[in-house]
C-alpha cells in the first residue's frame, strides 16, 4: 500500500501578502528527516520529506533513501493542505535550522499555499503554532525561500517498521548509515536528551532493524539489512577460557572486572 501524493491546485489569495499559511512543523524534525533522503535523480520522490498528519491529528515528518528510515513526530504542528505530501527543503534553509537550533532556538517551519513552488519561512517562536495567522506580523523570520513540493508517490513508510520486536537481532546492516542515527541521538533538539545512545530491535535476520534513540520519544528509526553471505562466528581469540587456562597477572584480571556498561 502506497501514502497517494495529492496535489490542488493554487487557490487565489485572499488577502494581501503571502497566500494562506497551511502547514507549521518543529523545523529541527524537517532538517533531521531530510538526513534520510536521498539524493538519487532517479528516486526523485524520495529526494523530499514526507508531511503526514495521521489518525489522531498530528503530523509524522518521514524521510527515507530505501536503505534507512527516520520518522519524526509533531504533536504541535499542523497540515491544513492536503492530508499529506512531498516537500523539500533548501540546502541553505536546512543550514540554517542546524545552526539555530544549535544556540538553543525553537524554529518552525511555515509552508503557504500554492503550487509546486511555495513560499517557506523558518521563525523562532515558543508558543501554540495553530493559531499563527493572529500573529504572522510578529514572527521573529530568520529565513524565507521557496520550498519544491514533489509530485510523487512516496513508500508505505511503516510496512518498514517490524510489528513483532525482539532485542538484539542478528540483520546485517551498512555501517555507514549508523553515524546519521549518531546524529539524531546526539541532537537536543527540543528534548533535553542528555544519553547519546542507540538501541537496535529486529525480529529475525531478513527484517528491518528498528533503531531508537533514548530520550527522544519522537523519533523511530528503521535501517534495511544486506544480504551477506555466511553467519559470525566468535573468534577463538574472543572466547573466555576456563579459569585454569585463563593467563594474565592479577593487574589485567582486575582491570577485566572494571568492564561495566557506561
Amino acid at each position: 500500500m502506497n501514502t497517494q501524493v495529492e496535489q490542488t491546485a493554487a487557490p487565489e489569495d485572499t488577502k494581501v501578502g503571502f497566500p494562506e499559511i497551511t502547514t507549521v512543523v518543529r523545523a529541527d524534525r524537517a532538517m533531521l528527516a531530510g538526513m534520510f533522503s536521498s539524493d538519487e535523480e532517479c528516486r526523485y520522490y524520495l529526494q523530499g520529506i514526507l508531511i503526514h498528519t495521521i489518525e489522531d491529528g498530528t503530523v509524522n515528518i518521514v524521510g527515507t533513501n530505501g536503505h534507512i528510515l527516520g520518522l519524526f513526530n509533531d504533536d504541535r504542528g499542523f497540515c491544513r493542505d492536503e492530508e499529506n505530501f512531498i516537500v523539500k527543503l533548501p540546502k541553505e534553509a536546512a543550514t540554517l535550522i542546524k545552526k539555530e537550533t544549535a544556540r538553543g532556538y525553537e524554529g518552525w517551519l511555515v509552508i503557504h499555499r500554492g503550487g509546486s513552488q511555495r513560499i517557506a519561512h523558518v521563525v523562532r517562536c515558543d508558543y501554540d503554532m495553530q493559531d499563527i495567522e493572529a500573529r504572522v506580523s510578529k514572527l521573529d523570520t530568520v529565513w524565507t525561500g521557496k520550498v519544491e513540493i514533489i509530485d510523487g508517490v512516496y513508500p508505505a513508510y511503516k510496512n518498514a517498521i517490524p510489528g513483532t520486536l525482539q532485542e538484539a537481532g542478528t540483520p546485517v546492516i551498512q555501517s555507514r548509515y549508523l553515524n546519521i542515527f549518531h546524529l539524531v541521538a546526539k541532537s537536543k533538539l527540543n528534548t533535553g536528551c542528555s544519553l547519546s545512545a542507540l538501541q537496535f530491535y529486529a525480529k529475525d535476520a531478513s527484517s528491518p532493524v528498528l533503531v531508537h534513540a533514548y530520550e527522544r520519544s519522537d523519533f523511530v528509526g528503521a535501517v534495511m539489512p544486506v544480504r551477506a553471505e555466511g553467519h559470525f562466528r566468535l573468534p577463538s581469540f574472543a572466547k573466555k577460557l576456563p579459569p585454569k587456562q585463563e593467563k594474565g597477572d592479577k593487574k589485567t584480571k582486575r582491570r577485566t572486572k572494571d568492564m561495566e556498561p557506561a
